[in-house]
């Protein structure tokens, strides 16, 4: 695999750094580590290998090809996005959202990055199989998918990257892992574009009061500059080799 990433702690903007106190040799604002590999589909326009501590993801992509779907047209392509897990999945986590759910935000959150105007009447298949899962899964599949598509040479306006806070208790902890996820009484996913900031994704649960989602809010976008960096350099890496 290429790309390793060692965590790093973040801060977010005008707020005070979050805790010093370790869980499972992290403190409560550092990243886990990441991996990410590029081309590991045969066959496939684009692939992307994207982990995030034990979460494992493989995104690829199909097309653009010409759509068959009788009765539409436009002169715009169409993004379809798959979400699946490789084991059963858990419905019963408050902070999970199922595969419709997962496949319905990577969607939303890809077709802004995608010059659409590029591939009319075209299609453009985006497929993630989640090989193992150790947190709030979507800002990694987000990722994931976002790097895929670059890997196919597909034309984005932009690349996304995608971090999640959740709190537990009184305490806002950055990139949680399973056990955290299952203690959060609240999470919240942001994803932004890398070059412009701009924000393609939020998902929230639970009940937050206004200035623990403000400060939260803070966290993630911290988190998404940071693995922003990683991911730039490793894509500018692949292009310069």
């Amino acid at each position: 695999m290429q790309g390793c990433v060692v965590p790093r702690q973040i801060k977010g903007p005008n707020s005070p750094e979050i805790g010093v106190i370790s869980r499972n040799y992290r403190a409560k604002n550092e990243l886990r580590s990441v991996v990410i590999d590029l081309g590991i589909v045969n066959g496939a326009s684009g692939s992307a290998y994207y982990q995030l501590g034990n979460t494992k993801i493989i995104s690829s992509v199909r097309g653009p090809t010409n759509s068959n779907r009788a009765g539409t047209f436009s002169d715009l392509g169409q993004l379809d996005c798959e979400v699946r897990y490789a084991f059963e999945f858990e419905s019963q986590n408050h902070n999970c959202a199922n595969p419709k759910q997962l496949s319905n935000m990577l969607t939303d959150s890809l077709s802004s990055l995608i010059r659409l105007d590029r591939y009319p009447k075209a299609v453009i298949t985006v497929s993630v199989l989640i090989l193992e899962s150790d947190g709030v899964d979507i800002g990694a599949i987000v990722t994931c998918g976002s790097i895929a598509l670059a890997d196919a040479a597909v034309e984005l306006n932009d690349l996304v990257t995608s971090c999640t806070t959740v709190m537990i208790g009184r305490e806002i902890y950055v990139d949680p892992d399973r056990v955290e996820r299952g203690q959060a009484t609240s999470s919240l996913t942001i994803a932004t574009a890398c070059s412009t900031g701009e924000v393609a994704l939020v998902w929230s649960t639970g009940v937050f009061e206004p200035d623990e989602f403000k400060l939260m809010m803070r966290f993630a976008l911290a988190g998404c500059t940071a693995l922003r960096t990683h991911v730039s350099n490793f894509l500018s890496s692949r292009v310069t080799a």
